[in-house]
């Protein structure tokens, strides 16, 4: 119980503290999030013999979680990177870099840095869960990201968030995460995220694919010729091998079916000559 009042204290002075030492809030948000009470015996709240109120110690802990969840928000508008990091943090988890570890990795590039990431599992364990702690943490660091576009100075706030993500995402949850916010704010993204759509790993990876869809949708609208030009020509050249590294088995025209999904997304006027003779065959 004395660890939940601390650990309550300190939540509920996250904001400060990520104001004074960022390092030292990213490891309470890492370490609050990691203990886990799954005890549900219940205990008294308080002395009073007129009404004696109970909890678990689960929902005492979860509390803490909460405190640090609504408070994300206003860490993200003073220092988006420490915000970030800190949610990196809590997605991280150990088990699963190791299982990551031995299945197919997905490289890629974002403002001139190779990431490489692991294989987005089928279930992944935080994107849209309801119920999870965890996965509502992700969220409000997503709604943060949708509401960039109102700061003036929106760019340099997002370098921020794009440099910690890349020194401190691990896992494929938070790349996820970040795809299904680009089409909210399709201008401010497209310079870091068009690269990333430029690999021919993460386009054959049919568990990103969902997200993917709408960021290709959404940024082709907007980009230039030339870019549209050269991302085709990764598309054309996705290989049976680069599909088979990612468990593509259920059809002998999968590798087809892929590329022309991707082509489709894209306005007909800036098909290029290779792209609609695919199509038409």
């Amino acid at each position: 119980v004395s660890g939940y009042f601390r650990g309550n204290q300190v939540a509920g002075q996250i904001i400060p503290i990520a104001r004074s030492f960022p390092d030292l809030a990213i490891e309470i948000y890492e370490w609050l999030y990691a203990f886990r009470e799954m005890g549900q015996e219940m205990i008294p709240m308080g002395d009073s013999v007129v009404l004696a109120m109970q909890t678990s110690r689960h929902d005492m802990y979860s509390s803490c979680h909460h405190l640090l969840e609504t408070s994300l928000p206003a860490i993200f508008g003073f220092c988006p990177r420490t915000a970030t990091r800190a949610v990196c943090r809590v997605i991280c988890d150990t088990k699963r870099k190791e299982d990551q570890r031995k299945g197919p990795t997905v490289q890629f590039r974002i403002n001139n840095n190779e990431v490489k990431t692991g294989d987005l599992p089928v279930y992944s364990d935080h994107l849209g869960q309801k119920y999870s702690e965890q996965s509502r943490l992700l969220e409000s660091w997503c709604e943060c990201l949708r509401g960039l576009n109102k700061s003036s100075n929106s760019s340099d706030l997002w370098r921020q968030v794009a440099d910690a993500l890349v020194q401190e995402a691990d896992g494929p949850d938070m790349w996820a995460a970040l795809l299904s916010v680009v089409p909210h704010q399709a201008d401010l993204f497209q310079n870091a995220v068009w690269p990333m759509l430029h690999s021919a790993d993460l386009l054959s990876c049919w568990r990103f694919k969902k997200f993917l869809d709408p960021c290709v949708a959404s940024l082709a609208k907007i980009a230039d010729k030339a870019v549209l030009r050269t991302w085709q020509e990764v598309v054309l050249s996705i290989t049976r091998k680069d599909l088979e590294r990612h468990d593509y088995r259920d059809s002998a025209d999968a590798l087809e079916l892929l590329k022309s999904s991707y082509l489709l997304l894209l306005p007909e006027g800036s098909l290029t000559e290779m792209s609609r003779n695919f199509l038409a065959q």
